[in-house]
């Protein structure tokens, strides 16, 4: 009797190890990397001033959107990484990257658009002709801008002007970034400026800018949604992204970073 229980021992000990064999745990699966393409700073939404800050988590409304998806959703490995303007075109056109940060179809040229969709807006902006707070400009259309010379923002899209703008039309100066275009306009380079009624504001504050001293005319040239571009072959991301900003929408989520971060509801 000890002989056969230690026979029957053994035996459950050998199927023991050959279950445990079969019954592997299944293979933990890859995170999708997701290149996700910033300019220099968009503030309040985002503010990367050099390309070593795109890992860091500096505040702003898209920043902390953003930090909030990838604790939701650890299957994507989000790349983030900072170019020039003209260059984030390049790179979605050529499908270097699969999104870019926040943009809107205004500014993606016909040609293009078949290539990206765009996520449920995040919200909605407008850019504004700004004049200094002592000058009189009346704005009636595009028509009306030209004979002036207008700052702009380079590498920046303008949706109905482009076509006067590209023309040469109108004719414009071009700094790097909102704030080199906040202090042309107070040094009398430029007249008039197209400036984003969010990301002006912020500019005009890091130039010391007074509130009163730029006037932003309305009503504005145009206004647009803010999202996520993708690329359109990236359904599963952009389907969890528009998932996540749904339930953002419900929660409370994205009430509250709005009112945290826009002035402008």
């Amino acid at each position: 009797m000890p002989h056969s229980t230690s026979a029957a021992t053994r035996l459950l000990f050998v199927l023991f190890i050959l279950l445990a064999a079969l019954v592997q745990p299944a293979p933990a699966v890859a995170a999708e990397n997701i290149v996700m393409l910033f300019s220099g700073g968009y503030p309040p939404y985002y503010d990367f001033p050099s390309a070593d800050d795109t890992n860091s988590n500096k505040p702003g409304f898209f920043t902390e959107f953003l930090a909030a998806f990838k604790r939701a959703h650890p299957e994507f490995s989000i790349i983030k990484t900072r170019l020039p303007r003209k260059r984030i075109d390049h790179w979605m056109r050529e499908g270097r990257a699969q999104a870019f940060s926040l943009n809107s179809e205004l500014f993606i040229k016909e040609e293009d658009r078949h290539l990206f969709e765009f996520s449920i807006p995040l919200c909605r902006s407008c850019d504004h002709l700004a004049t200094r707070a002592d000058a009189q400009f009346h704005y009636s259309g595009p028509d009306s801008l030209k004979g002036h010379l207008l700052g702009i923002v380079h590498g920046n899209g303008y949706g109905p002007l482009d076509p006067l703008i590209e023309s040469g039309q109108i004719a414009t100066a071009a700094p790097q970034g909102e704030q080199r275009l906040v202090k042309m306009l107070m040094l009398g380079h430029v007249n008039l400026a197209i400036l984003n009624r969010e990301t002006g504001r912020t500019a005009m504050e890091r130039q010391g800018v007074a509130p009163g001293d730029i006037k932003f005319l309305d009503p504005p040239i145009y206004c647009f949604d803010l999202a996520v571009q993708v690329r359109k072959e990236h359904q599963a991301f952009l389907q969890s992204l528009n998932a996540f900003i749904k339930t953002s929408q419900t929660n409370g989520f994205m009430e509250y970073l709005r009112a945290k971060w826009l002035r402008i509801q």
